[in-house]
């Protein structure tokens, strides 16, 4: 069965993330979002590259993977010029913020969406209708054809990646992730059933730092806090470009942390009255976070523009991390005459944007008014990307067969591409399309099925034990691999297994009221075969007692 993957937008670029993944019958429009630029007319997923005699109503259901403006920002040209009628799926902090981004940018969607009628509030209560909230790891039957499972993606609050099973075939699409132990927001989270070699078709990755590799979390996190502190000291302004809700809450509590610590009293600003009014949503949504977030204290305060004007240093949170439009465009000119000032991107932007230009060029262009840029300028990473290191490791995980990169300019995903294939001889087949492409990968996965008993006899050189239960061993192959996959069911208990140390080359899980299944290659059998009789000699050790 053919998979189809129509890029609509997100193809080679960061914007307007838009993909419609298909398979026979079976049509599932993955995020709708807008790039948030200059050029408007450019900034809507290009719906026209549908394919032939189909309409927007052919699709079975939108998935939304996180709020962020650019995987939202196209719903309501969806919804509203292009009268979808369908479901939307997303996780359901993503459905509670969806509506406070949407409303903060209701000029700008206006603006793009070519809607004949401002956008309103009933516009959102509308839109919202159509969302359908979704428990993580809960499959979902939309039709007997076709199933769809949210999966924990790290990255901002409510983030998922999505799994989605049509005809026999298994996709799994990453949204933006992350892969950082430490952070306030967990990193991503996939079932053991995703080491299993062969269990997935296709992989739609975002690739936004793909061909880069970041310092550990712990480093990145001194150098900004490092940054600001000695541009504060130095009686200079320090501006955050970055969106009202997400890491912001995160970062103010990171920095009250380090104010208090050093006793500081220079003030700390927000721009976007969404920054505190949702925090209530991260207590309530306390499952998704690492741990409770606390933000009481005088020393942040609401930004207004007359601070701009003072002498004094300050710190400002500012929307939008684009600097196209917002807070932190308005307060630039003000920041970006004085050497002792900073701004700090918490990641890389379009060179299309304000805030690309500002970290590449002597002076830019606002309002028709040219303004040097003679303040200190630095990227720190701390939106919540992958970087090579961690997108190899989620490649590696899945044992995917295609590997589609998208979210990411295109020297990013051909350097990952080529350091990957670099890396592993019989690796996947990678897919890089441009916006208005399409990508077809033919799955030509063979399985047969024999009994997995007459290999286990001959390594242990005497009859299976009536400890294992029956399984099948499947051979795999699909282009460039040959996958022998077997696997057992051990009844023991989840507590006699986690009391056996793991090997970290075999993979295992703990089956509800069956066991311990394990799996094993060619590769991994020795080992695999060790760890059962472990196993096992624990269950004769219970039986004995």
């Amino acid at each position: 069965m053919q998979i189809s993957l129509t890029v609509l937008g997100g193809g080679q670029s960061i914007g307007k993330s838009c993909f419609l993944l298909s398979v026979g019958d079976q049509h599932v429009l993955l995020d709708c979002g807008s790039f948030v630029g200059k050029d408007t007319k450019k900034a809507l997923p290009d719906f026209s590259k549908l394919p032939k005699s189909m309409t927007v109503n052919d699709i079975t259901a939108v998935l939304i993977s996180h709020f962020h403006m650019d995987h939202i920002g196209g719903l309501l040209y969806l919804t509203e010029q292009l009268k979808y009628k369908g479901d939307i799926y997303a996780s359901s902090p993503t459905r509670a913020v969806l509506p406070l981004l949407l409303r903060n940018n209701r000029v700008l969607l206006t603006n793009q969406a070519q809607v004949q009628s401002t956008v309103t509030m009933e516009t959102f209560a509308k839109l919202t209708k159509h969302i359908r909230e979704v428990t993580v790891n809960e499959s979902i039957q939309l039709n007997p054809n076709l199933r769809i499972t949210a999966h924990i993606a790290g990255h901002v609050l409510g983030a998922v990646m999505w799994e989605i099973e049509a005809y026999g075939r298994s996709i799994l699409y990453t949204g933006d992730f992350s892969d950082e132990p430490g952070g306030f927001i967990p990193s991503y989270q996939l079932p053991a059933r995703f080491l299993r070699p062969g269990n997935l078709d296709m992989l739609i990755m975002e690739c936004t730092y793909g061909n880069t590799e970041f310092k550990s979390y712990e480093d990145r996190k001194n150098t900004l806090l490092d940054s600001v502190l000695s541009t504060i000291q130095n009686r200079g302004k320090v501006l955050i470009p970055c969106y009202g809700i997400g890491h912001t809450q995160e970062l103010l509590a990171m920095f009250l942390d380090l104010w208090n610590s050093k006793n500081l009293t220079t003030p700390i600003y927000f721009s976007s009255q969404d920054t505190k009014s949702t925090l209530p949503l991260f207590s309530y949504y306390s499952s998704w976070t690492s741990h409770p977030l606390s933000l009481q204290s005088d020393r942040i305060q609401p930004f207004r523009m007359e601070f701009a004007a003072s002498e004094e240093p300050f710190l400002l949170f500012a929307t939008h991390p684009t600097m196209t439009s917002g807070v932190s465009k308005a307060v630039f000119p003000s920041i970006a005459g004085n050497p002792k000032n900073m701004v700090i991107f918490l990641g890389q932007n379009s060179p299309d944007t304000i805030a690309g230009q500002i970290m590449n060029s002597p002076a830019v262009t606002l309002d028709g008014k040219n303004i040097p840029v003679l303040c200190q300028r630095k990227i720190v990473p701390f939106s919540a990307h992958p970087d090579r290191k961690a997108n190899c490791r989620l490649i590696e995980r899945t044992g995917a067969s295609c590997v589609v990169l998208i979210h990411g300019d295109k020297a990013n995903c051909v350097g990952l591409s080529k350091y990957y294939s670099k890396m592993h001889k019989n690796g996947p087949i990678f897919m890089i399309p441009e916006n208005g492409k399409v990508v077809t990968f033919e799955c030509r996965k063979k399985r047969l099925f024999m009994d997995w008993r007459e290999e286990f006899q001959a390594k242990r050189g005497k009859e299976t034990p009536a400890l294992f239960r029956g399984d099948t061993m499947e051979i795999q192959k699909s282009g460039r691999f040959l996958e022998v996959v077997n696997s057992a069911v051990i009844p023991i208990s989840e507590e006699e297994w986690k009391s056996v140390s793991r090997d970290n080359l075999v993979e295992s899980e703990y089956v509800d009221n069956h066991g311990v299944r394990i799996w094993w290659t060619e590769k991994t059998k020795d080992r695999a075969f060790h760890y059962i009789q472990r196993l096992e000699s624990l269950n004769k050790k219970k039986k004995s007692e």
